[in-house]
């Protein structure tokens, strides 16, 4: 379990800034060939700018306020000796109240992202090769209906590394 905290009041109106990070964490063996782990976490920040503090005619105040919560399983199974498969999933919510340059400032946006990975690591004497996927689903949506954006987004890679054990030299291949 972890907290993090911490608050400024600044030099001048509207430069303060506030952070607080919670966290939990916690990975258990469920035999000696595999494990799991999860994690969560909280975040809160709110900090001020003023645009052009010098000048009266055109300082504008903002404020940027943020919540941030990510929530993630993973695990890991050993095959045999030489290789094991790592998977994990994460699903991360932001609620923002920081609306860029042209919308209304009381308009909030709220994103959700899904990210899932499954990774197969083979480390052998005469290669060691990392291969797997990830999969990103991502959503962002304003409070006032003006945004409406999605993303998928899929990799899939390969990486070998010959073992040259006479020469100092690491090759890597790699492919997406």
């Amino acid at each position: 379990m972890g907290h993090f905290h911490y608050a400024t009041d600044g030099f001048e109106d509207n430069s303060d800034s506030r952070r607080e990070v919670f966290n939990a964490f916690v990975q258990a063996d469920l035999n000696s060939r595999a494990s799991v782990q999860a994690e969560a976490r909280s975040a809160d920040a709110a900090r001020g700018i003023t645009f052009f503090a010098n000048d009266p005619t055109y300082s504008f105040p903002i404020r940027f306020n943020e919540h941030l919560s990510n929530y993630r399983v993973g695990a890991r199974v050993e095959l045999s000796i030489e290789s094991e498969l790592l998977a994990s999933f994460s699903h991360m919510r932001k609620f923002a109240t920081t609306p860029p340059v042209g919308f209304d400032p009381d308009t909030a946006f709220i994103s959700k992202w899904d990210v899932s990975e499954l990774q197969y690591v083979w480390d052998a004497s005469v290669f060691n090769l990392i291969s797997g996927g990830t999969r990103f689903l991502g959503k962002t949506r304003s409070t006032d209906g003006t945004v409406d954006q999605r993303l998928e987004h899929t990799l899939v890679y390969a990486y070998a590394q010959p073992q040259i054990p006479t020469a100092n030299l690491a090759l890597t291949l790699a492919g997406c």
